[in-house]
């Protein structure tokens, strides 16, 4: 019982972590492109709809972000928040290496200044470069790129 308590204590912290970050981000990337497309009555119905079977709590601001990139709704855009909370955990559950599998491919869509950058990606097991090409030897490829040498030290410290 006291384990059921502690864990349920554990994911709601979770759950507020990962949507303020998110918030915290979206107000960034918000900034940055000015005033988002809003969504029509149909379309934040519609959207409800398709992802409140993972959760009801569903921030509009990726959709929004993404109709306003793009020109399109679309509601196969995943909430944000829902990688983090609910993918991640399911299609990669060895948290040792969870770092390295960012399959982000946002970069690739939207050229220019949005979204973190891409060092490299994991995928299926094999490392690509921020432009996808097969990274052979992973360890050797990270001790000779200065610019991720950097983002990691900055993290350990």
């Amino acid at each position: 019982m006291i384990w059921n308590i502690k864990k349920g204590a554990w994911e709601l912290r979770m759950f507020f972590s990962v949507y303020n970050g998110y918030r915290r981000r979206h107000n960034r990337v918000i900034r940055e492109i000015g005033v988002l497309e809003e969504l029509t009555l149909e379309e934040i119905n519609d959207y409800y709809n398709y992802w409140k079977v993972i959760n009801s709590k569903i921030s509009l601001k990726t959709v929004r972000i993404s109709k306003t990139l793009s020109g399109k709704y679309n509601k196969y855009i995943v909430p944000e928040e829902f990688y983090t909370l609910y993918f991640e955990p399911y299609f990669n559950s060895d948290k040792s290496v969870g770092f390295l599998q960012n399959k982000s491919i946002y970069n690739k869509w939207f050229q220019g200044k949005y979204f973190p950058k891409d060092y490299f990606h994991k995928i299926d097991g094999v490392y690509y470069t921020e432009s996808f090409e097969v990274i052979e030897d992973i360890y050797y490829f990270i001790d000779n790129n200065r610019p991720l040498a950097k983002v990691i030290n900055q993290a350990r410290n």
